[in-house]
């Protein structure tokens, strides 16, 4: 049975094997990627580059539906998957298709449930990634 936690490995995988980083380029992300932590731990809101208001908060939503906290780890949101994104999407021209992707979840959402993304249920939001899958 695949889970939503695999697909996105395998999802992120692929853009990821097609645009190799550099060593500085891997250190700048890495920097990138706890700044963004330590200024969250210190309650200072973290500020998209790249997603607009409304895909950050639909991006955040999605990310932790497929990479929830569980008894073991923290979220996606808690290991700052959605600011990395952020960085590779403002610093890679070839990542904006994630715009258009989340523009297209919103369509989705509002063609099965007459509501946006962020606006949907819990239960809603998991019935859209389980047709998506």
């Amino acid at each position: 049975m695949t889970t939503r936690r695999g697909l996105l490995r395998a999802a992120a995988a692929v853009p990821l094997a097609f645009t190799p980083l550099s060593s500085a380029d891997a250190m700048r992300a890495a920097a990138h990627a706890l700044a963004a932590l330590e200024g969250a731990a210190a309650g200072a809101p973290y500020a998209p580059k790249f997603f607009r208001p409304t895909e950050w908060t639909n991006l955040r939503i999605l990310v932790d539906l497929i990479i929830p906290r569980d008894q073991r780890s923290g979220s996606a949101t808690d290991a700052g998957v959605p600011e990395f994104m952020d960085w590779t999407c403002s610093e890679y021209p070839s990542y904006a298709w994630t715009r258009e992707a989340l523009r297209w979840l919103g369509a989705f959402a509002y063609e099965k449930y007459d509501k946006s993304f962020a606006k949907c249920t819990d239960a809603q939001r998991r019935r859209l990634l389980d047709q998506i899958a």
